[in-house]
Order: C-alpha cells, then structure tokens, then sequence
C-alpha cells in the first residue's frame, strides 16, 4: 500500500489545566492522526492534579505556566512556542477524530484562510447535564450547514495558520475566556477568512458536571467585556424560555427545561460576583 503524502509541517498543543482524566486520551488523539503532526506538546496552566505527571509519562514535552495564567495566555504561549506554520490544538477535554487533519486541511488551499474548526459532538449522551450540554452547548439537534467564513474563532479543536495570527498581535493573553472569539475578530477585520467546518470532527470526553457545564455555557456567552445590564438580562430570560427550554419541552425533556429557566439568572449572578 503506498504511504500517504504528508505535504504539511504541523505544530500540535494542548492547553491543559487540571485534566488528569482526559488527557492521556487527547494526546493519542493526535499521535492517531492520519496526517501526523511534527510536534506535539502541552501547555500547562498551573495543574494541581496529576496532569503534568501523566503528560510526562506519555514522553510528550509539556511547557508549565508556573500558574495559573488564563488561556489566552496559554494560547498565545503555544503560538510562539510552535515550529510550523500549521498550528493544531485540541483542549484537553477532547479528542480528534483521526481524520480530522486530513478533512480540515484542503480549506487551506484558499490563501486567505486563518484557521479551520471542527464540529464538536458528544462521546456519549447519558443523564441530564449531559442531554442539556449536547442541545444547548453542543447544538447536537441541529443540522450543522456548509462550512462558511465567519468571524467567530473557536479553538476547541482547531488548525490555525501561524503567520496570520502572529500579524493581528497573536492571542491577548490577559484573557481568561473569549480569547478566540477576541482574536478571530481581528483576524475578520484584517481580511483572513475563519472557517467553521461540519466534516472534521471533535469528540467531548469528559464527564459533564453540573456547575461546570453553566460555567462553561456562561464563559461562551459573557462576551470579552462581560457586560452587565438590565436589558441583556431581560433579553437571556427570554432566550432560555423560548427557543431553550422549548426545545427542551419538545423533546419531554422537563428537567432539562428547568436548567434552561435557570441559566439566565446563573449566569446574571456569575457576572455579577465578577464585577464587584
């Protein structure tokens, strides 16, 4: 059988904070890739757990933090750190599919293309955290559409050209969330396409834990200002009773509902504390 051609020089990394469940898991996802990346590294923000160890004893080399610093430091660490011009990363609650490369790198032959993201979909559905993740983080119910350009970067599992991002000023690293969504914008204002792709897929491996999915929902969400008003509160309540918790009632899902009715206020307080 005649190898496969590998015309592309990748750098690999995964930001990992805490994730001695995942991301043994996470690195063989990339080492499994039909397309092997060059390198292949972990960026360590300030794990307490056993994470660093479990990276070590996978021999993949691991760049620590110190501290915990954010991800957008993190990110931009990685983007630095990195060899090649191609850039994946893959947060270490996921894995990869091994084809994911190779699905997500034809959309470079456009020039103009910064970066490729892949659609990201359960490992298992199982308890109500869980359902209510799929639908309303993972957006499982919804057919995804064609890939297009957008200007909303996300980087849970992503390919990235290097030159690009180190042109707008690479990841602002005060940023503890919304760092890709901050950096895409300035990657869609300097004029590079940012492409959201259904085919190359990313699997959630860890177990979804309750405060940690609002958390995560709130993180995605709060927007880098993390802005407070009467009126986005006002507007989130009436989101989470239509179209949220609606599709929850659709599907006979009451528990789920109450979660949708409740993560507005969640969320408000989550800002709030924040804030003062």
């Amino acid at each position: 059988m005649e190898k496969k051609k590998e015309p592309h020089q990748i750098s690999a990394y995964i930001p990992c904070c805490n994730n001695e469940d995942t991301i043994k898991e996470s690195v063989r996802s990339l080492f499994e890739q039909s397309i092997k990346p060059a390198e292949v590294f972990v960026i360590d923000d300030g794990s307490i757990d056993g994470s660093a160890e479990v990276v070590r004893n996978l021999g993949v080399e691991i760049l620590s933090n110190g501290s915990n610093r954010g991800r957008g430091y993190s990110r931009a660490k990685a983007m630095e750190r990195a060899r090649h011009e191609w850039v994946l990363c893959c947060d270490a609650t996921n894995s990869l599919e091994p084809d994911f490369l190779e699905k997500a790198m034809p959309y470079f032959k456009d020039p103009k293309v910064a970066s490729v993201s892949g659609l990201l979909r359960s490992s298992e559905i199982r308890g109500l955290t869980s359902r209510w993740r799929s639908r309303h983080l993972f957006k499982e119910d919804v057919q995804p559409g064609p890939a297009e350009p957008c200007d909303m970067l996300i980087t849970y599992g992503t390919i990235m050209r290097k030159q690009p991002v180190m042109e707008v000023g690479n990841y602002d690293p005060s940023l503890t969330h919304t760092e890709d969504n901050e950096l895409g914008l300035r990657l869609y204002a300097a004029g590079y396409k940012i492409i959201g792709a259904p085919d190359p897929i990313i699997r959630s491996i860890a177990k979804p834990k309750f405060w940690k999915t609002l958390e995560r929902y709130w993180r995605w969400h709060a927007g880098k200002a993390e802005k407070l008003s009467l009126r986005n509160y006002l507007h989130n309540i009436k989101a989470s009773i239509r179209p949220m918790a609606q599709a929850d009632l659709a599907k006979g899902d009451w528990a789920a509902a109450l979660v949708s009715l409740f993560c507005p206020h969640y969320c408000f307080w989550k800002t709030l504390f924040r804030k003062f």
